[in-house]
């Protein structure tokens, strides 16, 4: 059998000496690469008698269902004819590695390729290892596919294309190959035939990255010669799509033909080409431009999530059919399968989105399992939310955000939170044309609040941080022509903590507030009133029958109208008029003392009529919380205890840990004063001591006692068990609680 290189360990550097050692060109012109692994090959088991198995099931599907089972069969032996995978010989087998089940995917809305088969990687073998487990993931080598779209957005003329089958014009070498065998056969009455699949493969891990690297190796071959053609193929594409402009016609022309040129030289042929000036693609054959599909009441093509139409170079929402179906019930896997599918990479349904984000939210809530229906109001909730989307299609939003590659601009950016969300919008201001002042919307985002609660003026704050965000992910897309930047919100909590020293504040505040004015100038940071404010309807969220009413959709799609002044408009807030605005005053030093005596230990007594352990361990945890957030108001106690965080929000595990450590604190302090005190001092306590007979140690502050599993090893609270006064009256309450909780435990059979 070959030798199979495999790195047990694979850097992001090792990734890239190994591709650029192991990577070969073929005699037709593609690259022929090495499959980078993490793990042994010798841990991979037996997948055989899985595959098999797989393929049967797969059969017993298909039959069912003839024009897929056809559609199927065609894939597969388009696959064959075109060399992309070869039989295996029995003389062979025993050089097969993996065995990769398959099954398929049915796109209707594609103009290419309407089924697909998908080879599953992740399938375990019998050591329970899967092919995908050795494998190296590899670094993300394109542009961020928002930093595309807004690049789209930028050209006066543009044109769109994609690469035809772009994993499979990657071969894979003869040696890796041995790891992507599959089995098929045509018909059910045929013997299983053995296959081995010699291209990049889809479904598994390294797939992506191996197919991007070669694609940004087509532009590293050219970058000396033709450095703006290498600079569009690894910074225009995503994945296999092309989005691609330039100022004029000519440019965009030559630009593609270029593109073109290159990638042909590596076996990967452009195909579906569109663009919004009939010039640029004169010479493409009729097959190989782009089929518009039915959006609504207009033709458009798919691009990215969003449909766009070349004749009037706008974006139109493309919505499933199958979302605004109606249910009768739904799972919870269903009813989050269903949410995922809408997608909007720029943010124009933000509103819309949010929407289905908390009703997603409100699930986690719920005690359900994934296959559990949700409650009747959730499918109502859904189906009423779902009925509306076809509206959206009425949207039409203009591709072009700026009107010339030379126009100076403007960034606005607003942001805003509920009790449920919170979100940011991001708008470009220019001049048009006739010089007057225009504005387009650029993105946005928006998240749920967590499910541990925060004050609202906190949610604000987050709201701006998730805003400086989003312009960090942008703000390279047009570089110097951007003159002035302004942030709006309408919390002055949040602003004055922004426009603040951020050692002032605790540090939940401080790390937001340092990372805000890293990447923005505070002085930029401005109150805008909520009604000015378009991402309050983010952090809401509407339904899309409000969205598409007029004065709305322009009020979303390009910002409130005071953006469009030549001169800043400043807004003065009303005096006391934000809730929570104390929250601003710097915190002054309080030194707060605790001490134990008579008093606590009279609390204590008091429990052990009316709670149970439990109960008394849950109060004192919220007095260990109150300690805690005292300590952070004190500069002194603060600068002493670095890691002191502020806590809120339900009790967690550690703090029920802790309550139950200071009950058991008072409790020995109550009955032996001394000899706590004694073992706080010096660690010891004195041989007349009567508990000295129990070779007590201290941990944690507690006397704790240490006996004959000191050295086992075993957690240190069986090692050490901790002392309970025997003469203490809420000894006793703990008692009946640990007694309880064994007798309700079922007997072991």
């Amino acid at each position: 059998m070959p030798e199979v290189v495999v790195h047990t360990k694979c850097t992001l550097t090792e990734l890239e000496i190994q591709f650029q050692e192991t990577t070969t060109i073929a005699a037709d012109g593609r690259y022929v690469v090495r499959i980078p692994l993490r793990g042994e090959l010798d841990d991979l088991g037996d997948s055989h008698n899985h595959g098999v198995k797989r393929l049967l099931a797969l059969e017993r599907k298909l039959v069912r269902n003839q024009p897929t089972y056809n559609a199927y069969r065609a894939f597969m032996r388009e696959y064959l004819e075109m060399g992309h995978m070869t039989p295996v010989t029995k003389d062979e087998w025993h050089q097969v590695r993996y065995v990769i089940p398959h099954s398929c995917v049915i796109k209707p809305e594609s103009t290419t390729t309407k089924l697909r088969v998908v080879f599953d990687a992740s399938a375990k073998t019998s050591s329970g290892i899967s092919l995908n487990d050795i494998q190296a993931i590899g670094p993300v080598i394109q542009p961020d596919l928002l930093r595309i779209w807004l690049d789209f957005r930028t050209h006066t003329v543009v044109a769109t294309a994609d690469i035809a089958k772009m994993y499979r014009q990657v071969w894979v070498s003869d040696e890796d190959s041995w790891m992507q065998c599959i089995l098929w056969r045509e018909h059910p009455q045929e013997p299983i035939q053995m296959y081995r699949l010699r291209t990049v493969t889809y479904g598994e891990a390294a797939s992506s990255y191996l197919a991007c690297r070669a694609l940004h190796e087509v532009g590293e071959e050219i970058n000396s010669t033709e450095p703006e053609i290498a600079s569009a193929i690894q910074h225009c594409f995503y994945v296999d799509n092309l989005a691609l402009g330039a100022a004029t016609p000519e440019r965009l022309r030559a630009l593609c033909d270029g593109v073109e040129r290159s990638l042909l030289r590596r076996g990967m042929p452009l195909r579906k080409w569109a663009s919004n000036n009939s010039e640029v693609i004169r010479d493409v054959p009729y097959e190989h431009r782009d089929v518009p599909v039915d959006i609504g009441d207009r033709q458009a093509i798919r691009m990215l999530g969003l449909a766009w139409s070349p004749s009037d170079d706008s974006f139109h929402m493309a919505i499933s059919e199958e979302l605004h179906q109606p249910v009768a019930a739904l799972t919870k896997r269903a009813l989050i399968s269903r949410i995922s599918k809408l997608y909007d990479p720029v943010g124009i349904l933000q509103p819309i989105i949010i929407t289905a984000k908390m009703m997603m939210q409100d699930l986690w809530r719920e005690d359900l399992a994934w296959d559990d229906e949700v409650p009747t109001r959730v499918v109502e909730e859904w189906n009423e939310f779902t009925s509306q989307l076809p509206l959206l299609r009425r949207l039409t939003i203009p591709r072009m955000a700026t009107p010339s590659e030379t126009s100076t601009l403007t960034i606005h950016g607003f942001c805003d939170a509920s009790i449920k969300a919170y979100g940011c919008v991001i708008y470009v201001t220019f001049n048009d044309e006739e010089g007057n002042k225009d504005t387009r919307l650029l993105c946005s985002k928006s998240r749920v609040a967590p499910l541990k609660t925060l004050t609202l003026p906190r949610l604000e704050l987050q709201a701006a941080l998730l805003l400086t965000e989003l312009y960090v992910r942008i703000r390279d897309v047009f570089g110097s022509r951007v003159t002035r930047t302004c942030w709006w919100s309408d919390s002055q909590v949040a602003l004055t903590w922004i426009r603040s020293d951020n050692t002032r504040w605790d540090i939940f505040v401080k790390n937001r507030v340092s990372k805000i004015q890293a990447d923005t100038n505070r002085e930029n940071w401005h109150y805008v009133p909520t009604k000015l404010n378009p991402s309050d309807i983010v952090s809401r969220g509407i339904p899309a029958r409000r969205l598409i009413r007029e004065e709305i959709t322009t009020f979303w799609l390009n910002g409130p109208a005071f953006i469009n002044d030549d001169t800043l408009t400043i807004f003065t807030p009303k005096p006391g008029s934000i809730p929570g605005a104390c929250e601003v005053v710097e915190p002054q030093p309080q030194v707060l003392i605790a001490t134990v005596g008579p008093a606590c230990d009279d609390m204590i007594s008091r429990y052990k009529h009316h709670c149970s352990f439990s109960q008394t361990r849950r109060h004192f945890a919220w007095i260990g919380r109150a300690m805690n957030n005292f300590k952070i108001g004190c500069k002194k106690l603060r600068a002493d205890n670095p890691y002191l965080t502020r806590r809120s929000g339900p009790l967690e595990a550690e703090e029920l840990a802790y309550g139950a450590r200071l009950l058991l604190r008072v409790m020995q302090t109550t009955v032996h004063p001394n000899e706590v005190r004694e073992m706080l001092d010096t660690g010891l306590i004195t041989a007349r001591n009567r508990l000295q007979h129990l070779n007590p140690t201290c941990n944690d502050g507690l006397i704790c006692v240490r006996g004959r599993l000191l050295n086992a090893e075993l957690p240190t609270e069986s090692r050490l068990p901790i002392l309970i006064p025997k003469s203490h009256p809420f000894s006793r309450v703990i008692l009946l609680d640990i007694h309880e909780k064994k007798s309700t435990q079922e007997p072991i059979s």
